[in-house]
Parts: C-alpha cells; structure tokens; sequence
C-alpha cells in the first residue's frame, strides 16, 4: 500500500508548472494586451532574423523571403536556440538590433520543433521582456504549429511555421506586380478618355475659327485706323515738346549752368576715385581669404593625408576615389578593394577582419552576425 498526498510529472512537469506561472505573471502586467501589439509594416526594408545558423528553419525564412520579396535587405543574427546559453544570448540579439545603422522595420525569431525542454529559453522572463522592449515588431515563429512559448504570446504576431513568418513580414512580389499592372492599364485608359475629350474640344473650337484672309483684312484694317491714330498723336507730341524745349533753353539762359556742370564732374571724379579704392580693397581681402581657404582645404585633403603616408581603403563605385571604409565592418572577407597611396593605388584582397578592443567591449563578438542581402 502507498498513501499519496501529491504526485506531479517529473522534469516536464516542473518546466510546466514553471511555464503556466510565467505566463499568469506576464500576462497581469499586460504583455499579452492585444493593444500593446505593433503593427506588421506592408512594406518592410530592412528585417532581421534571429536563428541558429544550423537551423533547417533559417534556410525555410530565406528561401521564401528570396522568392516573395528579394529586394528586401535581409540581416541575420546567429545564435543557440537551446542550452544554458540560448535565452541571454537571444536577449542581446534583440538589443542589438535595435542599434544597427539601418534599423530593421520587422524581426523575425525563429527555430525548428522540439520538446518542451528544447524550446526552454524562449519560456524564459529575460527573452519575453527583451521582445516587449524593442521598438520594431517581432514575429514569432517557434516550434510547429502545436507548439506555444512564451515568446510567442508576447511578440506581436505568432506564425504556425517559419515559412509562414516570411509570408507575414513580406508582400507578395507577383501580386504587387499584378497591381501596378492593372493601375498602369487604369491610367493609359484615363489617358486615352482625355484625349478623345480634348479632341472633341480641339473640333469644336476650329470649327468657329475665322478665315485666316478674312482675319487678315480686319487685323490691316485695324492697323490703318491705329496708324492714323499714332501719327497724329506724334505731331501733337513733338510739338508740345519743342514748345518746353524752348522754355527749358530760356530758363538755362538766364540761369547760367555751367558752374553747377563743373562742379558735378568734380564730385564724379570723387566718387568714382573713392569707388575704385574700395573696390581693390574688398578684392584683397578676398583674395587673402581665398588663399587661406585653398591652404586649408589642400592641408586637410584626402591628398594631404597620403602623402603622410596614410591610404585610404574604397571600395569600387565607378569614381575616382570610390567608397571609403570607415569601419573594418565595412568590409567583407574576401571582398576585392583598392588601396589609394600617395603614388597610386594599389589592388588588396580581404582575408580577415580584425578589430581593435576597447576596456568596456565584454559582448561575445558571435552573439550575432549581420548578412546583409
């Protein structure tokens, strides 16, 4: 005989227990409001996927995001989806997009089935409150379709399969291409109704169109009449203005103005030496200033720098210089770039990228590795 006072599963059962306490916690503080979910953008440019780069799901997310949507960039973070680790390091991959340079517009968390011990760290608090703190939205595509995380209540869409996700953070490339098809046949029809309209208004208008003879003869008429006008209107001009033209000639007579003409052309003579001064002074001082600036810009020129016996690292772009790296992120191993030397340039080829520490860089450089698509 066996008198029992309480029996639960082993191993599964405490992760259970562990699971249905999380998610009443959780979802009293309002993670799993329908109101706090953000929106799918229609059309994303930049998404983000954190996976095992193992995973048969990640290659199901590509394979379906290059077929929908291929001009998308496409970034991934690798990282393990179970063991001790998994949960701290899906929880800095997730910060850790929310500070690349091109912020990503969906993010997409994803792994393959397994049991409830394998699908562990995405039940832990730390991934759930990672995924409500991001400001981009997170679509949670975990396990198969009967399996449920955490994670998955949190984020703000939950998809069935990986391939599904894909579908969700993307549009249908062929659809919107049948759209822009149809608006296109829309518009060269609108065009074409406007055409036959003002064509029928062009008739119409010709049709009360005088003869260009008989327009003619009225326009010649017209200028006959206004000839005559004009004519007499210029005798009675010239003779008003040589009868004031007289009285100006007796006024200055009588007045004497040649004292005040000399005095103009002195002051003139003036103005025009004080004018001419000003003048090459103000060109001086922008010549100085010129020359300044040219000492200058030659000082601290991509020119200057090489013949310190720096290079600058481009990348091809078809112009002189091309694109300078800045960081040794910008680069890619095995990538064919050009060394610009004070001499001339030289061909290099990629083979590592190493990057200086600082005292406070702890971060584990395999939390998350950005492929840009």
């Amino acid at each position: 005989q066996a008198v029992i006072d309480h029996l639960e599963l082993a191993g599964e059962g405490a992760l259970q227990a562990a699971f249905d306490e999380l998610k009443a916690r959780l979802d009293k503080e309002g993670l799993f409001a329908a109101n706090a979910k953000r929106a799918i953008p229609r059309y994303p440019r930049h998404i983000v996927v954190i996976s095992s780069d193992q995973a048969a799901a990640l290659q199901d997310v590509l394979a379906v995001l290059a077929r929908r949507f291929p001009c998308i960039r496409v970034s991934c973070f690798y990282v393990p989806v179970q063991g001790f680790e998994a949960a701290p390091r899906i929880a800095a991959a997730l910060d850790r997009s929310q500070r690349m340079r091109v912020p990503p517009d969906v993010i997409i968390l994803t792994r393959g089935g397994g049991s409830l011990e394998d699908l562990a760290a995405f039940n832990q608090e730390s991934v759930a409150r990672q995924i409500a703190a991001v400001r981009t939205p997170v679509i949670a595509a975990i396990g198969h379709e009967t399996d449920v995380t955490i994670a998955d209540f949190v984020a703000d869409q939950r998809a069935p399969t990986p391939s599904a996700a894909a579908e969700l953070a993307t549009p249908d490339g062929d659809e919107l291409w049948q759209r822009i098809e149809r608006l296109r046949g829309t518009f060269m029809n609108l065009q074409r109704s406007r055409v036959r309209a003002e064509r029928k208004v062009l008739v119409a208008t010709t049709s009360r169109l005088v003869h260009p003879s008989r327009a003619l003869e009225q326009r010649m008429q017209r200028a006959d009449e206004l000839h005559a006008r004009l004519q007499a209107a210029a005798r009675r001009t010239l003779a008003n203005a040589q009868a004031r033209l007289q009285d100006r000639q007796a006024f200055l007579a009588g007045t004497g103005p040649r004292r005040h003409v000399v005095e103009a052309r002195r002051r003139l003579a003036n103005a025009v030496a004080r004018m001419r001064n000003a003048q090459e002074l103000h060109l001086g001082r922008v010549r100085t200033r010129l020359d300044t600036v040219a000492r200058t810009l030659r000082a601290i020129g991509p020119r200057a720098t090489l013949e310190r016996g720096y290079a600058i690292i481009a990348r091809a772009d078809g112009s002189d210089w091309g694109t300078p790296l800045l960081t040794a992120d910008d680069a890619v191993t095995g990538e064919r770039l050009t060394a610009h030397l004070k001499d001339g340039r030289l061909g290099v080829r990629v083979i590592d990228r190493l990057k200086s520490r600082t005292h406070d860089q702890t971060e584990d450089d395999s939390i998350a590795q950005e492929d840009t698509q």
